[in-house]
C-alpha cells in the first residue's frame, strides 16, 4: 500500500494496488507556466498530477486511488475515489456539527479572507488585495513575505495581464490568548479537528458570521481538482457568499452535492479557466462590483444561506447519504497512526 502525504511517501506491506492520498498531493516539481511554441504567448496547458508521477516512480500496479479532502480531479488517469472533508463523518464535520457554535449574523464587513500556509493561490490573493486596499475586508495571513514570493507571483501571473508589486502587511492569528504565530492547518491527526473547532469558537465565527463574503483559498493551484476543507466548511457556518480563489471547477462541483454556490449573484465562470493564476485572479476581478458595492446583503438571503448549512449540521446524515460508496471507508491502523 502506497501512502502519499503532501510532505511523506511511504510504501507499506500488505494491500498491494492500493494508494491513500492523506490531504492533498505533494507540490510539483519545479512548476512552470508554460507558452506555446510559436508565439510564447498562449497559455500551454500542463497535467499537474504528481501523485501519478509517484506512482510510477513505485512501480505501483494500480487498483484503486483514495484521495481524501478531494473533491472531484478531472481526467484523474486511475480507478479513485474522492473522500471529501463532509464526507469524513467520523472526525471532521461531526466535530463541527457537535462543538462548533454560530453567533449573530451581520453584514458588518465586506469580505473576509481566510489564509493560512503560504500556496501559490494565496500569494496572488494578498497581492490582489494589496492592490485594492479601498475594499472593505478582513483577512489572515500568518507569514512573513519573502523575497522569492515576488519572483513566483511574475511566475504565476506570465501570460496575463496582471502585475503585482507587493503583498498585505503580516498578520498574527490571535487564539487563546495567544499572540504568537502558528499554523493552523497541515495536520493530520485528531488533534488538528478539535483545533478546527476551537479556531472557529474562539477566532473565526466572529470574522465569517459578519461578513458578507468569503475568499475561498482551499490547497489545490496547479491540478485539475478540487477540494473542500474547514476554510469551505467555516463559510458556511458564517453564512457567506463563497468566491473560489483555488481549485478547478469546485463551484460546479459543490453544485453537483447539493450545495447553492449562489450563481445568480457570482460569477464563478473563473471556475473553467485551465491557466491557474489567472483562474485564481479572475474570481476577484470577475467580482470586483459585488466587492466595491456592496449592494449585496446575506441578510437578505439568508433562507439559503441557512439551507446550505443545514446541509452539514441538521441535515448532515442524510447529506452524506450520496457517498454511501465512501461513508464506510476506514483508514487501516498501521494508515492512521502514520
Amino acid at each position: 500500500m502506497l501512502v502519499i502525504t503532501p510532505n511523506n511517501i511511504t510504501d507499506l506491506p500488505g494491500n498491494s494496488g492500493i494508494v491513500i492520498v492523506l490531504d492533498h498531493q505533494p507540490a510539483p516539481l519545479n512548476p512552470s507556466i508554460e507558452a506555446d511554441f510559436e508565439t510564447s504567448s498562449i497559455y500551454c496547458d500542463q497535467p499537474y498530477n504528481s501523485i501519478e508521477q509517484i506512482i510510477k516512480d513505485y512501480n505501483i500496479d494500480v487498483e484503486h486511488v483514495y484521495m481524501k479532502h478531494y473533491l472531484h480531479w478531472t481526467d484523474f488517469p486511475y480507478p479513485h475515489t474522492c473522500i471529501p472533508w463532509i464526507a469524513d463523518l467520523g472526525t471532521q464535520c461531526t466535530d463541527f456539527l457537535e462543538k462548533s457554535v454560530t453567533t449573530e449574523y451581520s453584514d458588518k464587513q465586506n469580505c473576509f479572507i481566510m489564509g493560512g500556509k503560504r500556496r501559490e493561490n494565496r500569494l496572488l490573493v494578498s497581492a490582489w488585495f494589496n492592490q485594492n486596499k479601498h475594499l472593505d475586508f478582513d483577512y489572515t495571513q500568518g507569514w512573513e513575505i519573502e523575497d522569492d514570493d515576488f519572483v513566483q507571483v511574475e511566475e504565476y501571473t506570465r501570460l496575463t495581464s496582471y502585475s503585482f508589486d507587493g503583498f498585505l502587511n503580516k498578520r498574527f492569528v490571535t487564539f487563546n490568548n495567544n499572540e504568537a504565530q502558528f499554523s493552523y492547518t497541515g495536520l493530520r491527526t485528531g488533534y488538528q479537528n478539535e483545533k478546527n473547532v476551537f479556531m472557529w469558537n474562539d477566532v473565526f465565527k466572529e470574522k465569517f458570521c459578519s461578513s458578507t463574503f468569503a475568499i475561498i483559498t482551499e490547497p489545490v493551484f496547479w491540478e485539475k481538482a478540487c477540494s473542500i476543507t474547514e476554510k469551505y466548511v467555516m463559510s458556511l457556518y458564517g453564512c457567506c457568499f463563497p468566491i473560489f480563489c483555488g481549485g478547478y471547477r469546485l463551484a460546479e462541483q459543490l453544485t453537483r452535492i447539493g450545495f447553492d454556490v449562489f450563481d445568480d449573484i457570482i460569477d464563478h465562470s473563473y471556475q473553467y479557466e485551465l491557466h491557474p493564476g489567472l483562474r485564481v485572479l479572475n474570481a476577484l476581478e470577475l467580482n470586483r462590483k459585488l466587492l466595491e458595492s456592496q449592494n449585496i446583503r446575506k441578510l437578505d438571503y439568508m433562507d439559503r444561506h441557512l439551507k446550505n448549512l443545514s446541509l452539514v449540521r441538521e441535515n448532515l446524515d442524510s447529506f452524506t447519504c450520496q457517498f454511501n460508496n465512501i461513508q464506510n471507508f476506514k483508514l487501516p491502523d498501521n494508515i492512521r497512526k502514520f
